[in-house]
């Protein structure tokens, strides 16, 4: 859990290792490169003289290129030690969260002196510190009062090609249960009426004994439906985002290694045929549509039909040379 990373808090100016959800608002925070960043808050001061850093926003807005963030001057000096207990006291007010990313507005007090905070010293939960081996963080907002969390939206399941079919065969196999039971309590509820009716000359059936019957008979087909298997494959998909984790062979030339945010989807990396990307979405606004690619010499546009432009595709064993976007 995301939750569970350790950070370095400073609680009476020593410091303590927390988890993050026992991160609390006006905690002072070290966060050392590299590391994310566990709430919103503001930057004290940082290892740089001027008490600059970098943050990567990526996991935000999807864009690659760092941002800095500057501490005001006179925090940027501050001593984090007990020595400093009794020499600067300070305060900050600022607006209730919202789900602006790149807007903060506020107020410093530092011995009864206001300075004003705005995006410049901001850094979001989310981000994580590039290039500057350390900064001081004075936490603002937390859990559901981060930017990021304003952002959050209930995330759509998606359904991989295995788990269609899967669902479709246990569906399946659910109706020929119900219809085995039908057939086997109809028979059963015959062949006991007519048995009667030869020895006692009345019939003793009823309706409800059908009902009784038929629950019986699932009861004893129950073994038909593979609950097993649902549990097997999600473990197996668990299973295999770790080995995906661990894969040294994916690591980056700066030691980074993947990461697999979901399991539901890793059987479909095998699938996967073609890539469309585009731009990071400063000037596209993330919105990408389809104008026209270039596919083994074979020109393709947004006015070809599905049908044909796959039938054209599959005639065709070139690899993709271009997309215009």
């Amino acid at each position: 859990m995301i939750n569970a990373k350790p950070v370095t808090v400073l609680r009476n100016f020593e410091e303590n290792h927390v988890v993050w959800e026992s991160i609390q608002v006006g905690d002072l925070v070290r966060i050392h490169e590299r590391e994310a960043i566990p709430a919103d808050g503001i930057i004290l001061a940082s290892s740089e003289e001027n008490g600059s850093c970098f943050i990567d926003t990526s996991n935000l807005d999807g864009e690659a290129n760092l941002k800095s963030r500057e501490s005001l001057r006179v925090t940027s000096k501050l001593v984090f030690d007990k020595t400093s207990r009794e020499k600067e006291k300070y305060f900050i007010k600022c607006e209730q969260p919202d789900q602006d990313l790149y807007r903060f507005a506020g107020n410093l007090s530092v011995e009864s002196k206001m300075y004003s905070l705005s995006g410049k010293q901001f850094l979001p939960r989310g981000s994580s510190l590039m290039n500057t081996k350390w900064v001081m963080m004075l936490v603002v907002y937390t859990g559901h009062d981060t930017k990021i969390m304003k952002n959050a939206r209930a995330a759509h399941h998606k359904l991989s090609h295995l788990e269609t079919r899967m669902n479709r065969t246990v569906v399946f196999v659910f109706f020929i249960q119900v219809l085995l039971c039908a057939i086997a309590a109809c028979v059963h509820h015959f062949r006991f009426n007519s048995i009667l009716l030869q020895q006692v000359g009345d019939d003793h059936g009823s309706s409800l004994e059908s009902v009784l019957l038929f629950l019986s008979f699932v009861v004893l087909m129950n073994t038909l439906i593979p609950i097993s298997l649902v549990v097997t494959v999600e473990i197996i998909k668990t299973v295999h985002a770790k080995f995906i984790t661990w894969d040294n062979k994916m690591r980056s030339s700066n030691g980074e290694g993947a990461m697999a945010n979901t399991s539901s989807l890793t059987d479909e990396l095998g699938q996967v045929k073609y890539i469309f990307t585009d731009k990071t979405g400063t000037l596209t606004q993330n919105q990408m549509v389809f104008r026209k690619c270039s596919v083994g010499g074979g020109i393709y546009t947004q006015r070809d039909e599905p049908a044909r432009t796959t039938t054209r595709l599959r005639r065709r064993h070139g690899h993709t040379a271009g997309v215009t976007t």
